[in-house]
């Protein structure tokens, strides 16, 4: 409870989040270009793959 009274006090005073301070230019394309290869892992065969992860 007191994290949260402290994050809306940041937001109020009007410093937003910024959850990539302090990582360099790399590293933030880096994560991008993770992420996004994540997403492109989604199975389009939903039952299938459910099905793979259950053994059957």
């Amino acid at each position: 409870m007191e994290m949260l009274q402290m994050l809306k006090f940041t937001i109020r005073q009007g410093r937003g989040l910024n959850f990539t301070e302090g990582f360099t230019v790399e590293e933030e394309l880096a994560h991008m270009e993770s992420s996004e290869s994540h997403q492109a892992q989604v199975p389009e065969d939903y039952a299938s793959y459910i099905s793979s992860l259950r053994g059957s």
